[in-house]
């Protein structure tokens, strides 16, 4: 199952950095600035303020001016441009009012959005289930992929760290492939080496016949001009799987952890159905994580 090439270059015109102003999403905010800075791309800043609630008595909205929730957030704005250097780039700060994710879908397609990038709390088990994850709906209904910055990632991105080691992995479905150009290119763009890795679970991954197949397999993936311009390596690995793919991107280590987000049936079940295997990278990565949402009707060839 070949892919076809990569594309010669990462094209980011237009990133959008989402806050909420914790400490979790201020962490990320160095790393969107760093990604606008090195591809001299418009940074917009977005906060989302939820609607108020319906009421048996439907009334008028109430005048920006009047909304004391909205008023809070915009002047929290100010005071969050004021604390960090954006003013080196280009950029445009907004709060909105609305749903999360009708909002930043909206805003992707009307300012041509090439990359989300959000920071993560780190919810996990049971709190993330009954709570919900935006961070996990946002990445699942998103057309563009989403860099997610999580709490191991520490809480500085200098602007000239180059990355040196992407780790790609897989478990061979079309949802999970659809990543790889995405981390073929950022590999060769930065002459770093890619790291391919698929995880298999159960004793027959003791079978050396079968990992040698899977590493085969992994092989197989790559086109062929990414061979000749960056250095790769293969893993077939056994266990749990989330547990695996951090021990690899800690282990190699990893600059950036690249992912395909299987699609949902209904946007409203993106945040409770079982993921676990993404909930814990999220929550656990040593490094940013990118996910990529494959496109209606794509298939390798």
């Amino acid at each position: 199952m070949k892919l076809a090439e990569p594309q010669t270059t990462l094209a980011l015109k237009n990133i959008l950095y989402l806050t909420d102003f914790s400490d979790a999403s201020q962490n990320a905010l160095a790393h969107a600035m760093a990604l606008a800075a090195g591809y001299e791309a418009k940074l917009y800043l977005l906060h989302v303020v939820a609607p108020e609630p319906h009421l048996a008595v439907p009334l008028d909205p109430l005048p920006r001016a009047m909304d004391s929730a909205l008023a809070a957030r915009e002047h929290e704005m100010e005071n969050f441009l004021r604390d960090h250097p954006v003013q080196t780039l280009r950029h445009q700060a907004m709060v909105r009012e609305g749903d999360m994710e009708a909002v930043i879908l909206d805003l992707v397609e009307s300012a041509a959005i090439d990359l989300i990038v959000l920071g993560t709390h780190g919810r996990t088990g049971v709190e993330k289930v009954v709570v919900g994850s935006t961070t996990e709906k946002i990445l699942r209904l998103s057309p563009v992929p989403v860099l997610t910055i999580g709490p191991g990632c520490g809480k500085r991105y200098p602007e000239t760290r180059r990355i040196k080691a992407v780790l790609f992995a897989t478990d061979f479905s079309s949802d999970s492939v659809a990543a790889l150009p995405y981390a073929c290119t950022i590999a060769r763009e930065n002459r770093a080496r890619l790291i391919i890795a698929h995880v298999l679970a159960g004793d027959a991954a003791r079978d050396e016949q079968i990992a040698a197949q899977l590493k085969q397999r992994l092989m197989e993936l790559l086109p062929v001009g990414v061979i000749s311009t960056c250095e790769s390596e293969f893993l077939v690995d056994m266990g749990s799987p989330s547990e695996r793919i951090l021990a690899i991107a800690r282990n190699a280590p990893a600059d950036l952890l690249v992912l395909g987000v299987r699609t949902v049936p209904h946007p409203a079940l993106s945040a409770h159905l079982p993921w676990p295997l993404l909930s814990a990278v999220l929550a656990h990565a040593p490094c940013p994580v990118l996910t990529v949402r494959r496109e209606p009707g794509y298939a390798p060839a």
